[in-house]
């Protein structure tokens, strides 16, 4: 909801509203959001009631995070391959398994730099 609604900040009772949710669905929602570092808390002048706003460059964060999942996919392959890899049935899929995160572990980063060079570029 705070990506498409029409408001720099939304107080939690608007996403309540808006959600059909519960407060309290609303507040783990939020509190989650906001350990990820997507979403802002704000507190306004005068007003006693939280407000939430997504948080400048939240998405690119987000896409960053899969390469530390990436890694720690391949990784734990790796891991797989060393203790479970003389099975002659198992191997051909650990190695494969590991093959691929290997690969999107290498890439993904290379695509989030074009992405920024790209849009760096468009900016000028």
């Amino acid at each position: 909801y705070l990506l498409v609604v029409d408001a720099e900040q939304v107080s939690a009772a608007d996403l309540v509203e808006a959600l059909d949710s519960s407060p309290s669905a609303i507040s783990t929602a939020t509190r989650v959001l906001i350990s990820l570092g997507l979403v802002d808390r704000i507190r306004l002048s005068g007003e006693r009631r939280d407000h939430f706003t997504i948080h400048h460059g939240a998405i690119l964060s987000l896409v960053r995070r899969r390469v530390d999942a990436l890694n720690a996919a391949r990784d734990m392959a790796e891991r797989a391959l060393t203790r479970f890899g003389d099975r002659e049935i198992a191997r051909p899929h650990l190695q494969e398994l590991y093959d691929v995160y290997s690969w999107f572990a290498a890439e993904y980063p290379i695509l989030v730099d074009r992405f920024l060079s790209e849009r760096a570029d468009q900016a000028r």
